[in-house]
């Protein structure tokens, strides 16, 4: 038996931690408000993407105080392009109820956390552990593929008896006292020994405790089930230019506060399995009460969301009549970059922009 074998894994992934781990801007203060701005961003993306978001957040919320004091406008403008905008939505939401129900500071307890909007268990145990140092397991996505491969765990992800397993063996190897260091520790060890697919096993410090690699199964867990078929729809936007004189506006629409891309701004648009014309119009006079006649295609763009893929082809209008609803509103065509959009739409205001004379 050598020495390393006898040492605790949590103390072997701390060792690893304390030569490897990432330098993250938000590791830089504990504090609960950037922790929390931190794992809310981090939730199904990169740490890549992250970054730069993080930094320009930071620059114009620095508080919990600025942030509950801004406008919906304000915070979906800075998180435009990051994805899953009701996060940002959330955001403002816990700010405010922070600020009206606990004096503006940042709750410690795990179950006030877990009320918070946008707060599930990972999170608020995340916010617990590294800003308060509260032993408790953070569990993400990277966590359960490293226990289920130390521990080769052969039951599938999708089921409760997976999740009791892996928070069982979380608990009892969770060192007390740095819960939180612990917690970032496993992440990084994910994101960069652990990876889903072609682990760098050569390069693992646990190469000699984990089972999976052991018993030559590390590839093969943890066990995700069989994938499920993506939807693809296709969309038709409408780009209504309206000239008066040297000036062009675009009727633009504001998304219910509701659903998908929520409270953002975007081209009108509607589901189609058709580009004829003709079509098209009754469709846009049918769902917005909007007269149009279509003129000519402007461009296609392709976009994969996280449970979908979409293809919109974006159609050039002229607007004959119809009522312009609180919903919509014309906007002057260098005013684009002020109205937060899905990635979707920008691509089509920067290119409308880029190229007025091809509408």
């Amino acid at each position: 038996m050598t020495m390393d074998s006898i040492i605790p894994l949590g103390l072997r992934i701390m060792q690893w931690y304390e030569r490897n781990g990432r330098n993250l801007p938000w590791r830089k203060d504990k504090n609960p408000y950037r922790v929390w701005i931190s794992e809310v961003m981090l939730q199904q993306t990169r740490v890549e993407t992250v970054i730069p978001y993080f930094k320009r957040w930071m620059k114009r919320f620095p508080n919990i105080k600025s942030l509950a004091e801004s406008t919906e406008n304000d915070v979906l403008s800075v998180w435009e392009g990051l994805g899953y905008y009701s996060r940002a939505h959330n955001l403002l939401k816990t700010a405010r109820i922070i600020m009206r129900e606990f004096g503006g500071k940042f709750p410690r307890n795990l179950e006030s956390l877990k009320d918070l909007p946008g707060l599930g268990a990972y999170s608020s145990a995340a916010i617990a552990s590294i800003a308060y140092n509260e032993n408790q397991p953070a569990i993400d996505g990277n966590i359960r593929r490293v226990y289920s491969r130390l521990f080769d765990i052969r039951i599938s992800m999708k089921t409760s008896l997976f999740e009791r397993r892996i928070r069982r063996i979380a608990e009892q190897n969770l060192p007390h006292g740095r819960a939180g260091d612990f917690n970032q520790a496993l992440m990084d060890f994910g994101a960069m020994i652990c990876l889903p697919k072609q682990p760098k096993c050569t390069e693992c410090p646990l190469e000699d405790r984990c089972l999976a690699f052991r018993r030559g199964v590390q590839n093969l867990l943890p066990m995700v089930g069989q994938a499920t078929p993506i939807p693809h729809e296709q969309q038709a936007a409408a780009i209504i230019i309206h000239k008066r004189g040297k000036l062009s506006k675009v009727l633009l629409r504001k998304r219910s506060s509701k659903g998908l891309l929520a409270g953002l701004w975007e081209f009108p648009s509607v589901y189609v399995n058709t580009n004829q014309g003709q079509e098209l119009a009754r469709r846009f006079l049918s769902t917005f009460k909007l007269k149009l006649r279509k003129k000519s295609l402007f461009t296609t763009v392709k976009h994969s969301y996280s449970h979908f893929r979409v293809t919109l082809s974006a159609y050039a209008f002229t607007y004959n009549s119809g009522k312009i609803t609180k919903d919509f509103k014309w906007v002057d065509l260098g005013d684009l970059s002020e109205y937060p959009m899905g990635k979707v739409n920008r691509l089509i205001a920067d290119q409308l922009v880029l190229n007025p004379n091809e509408r």
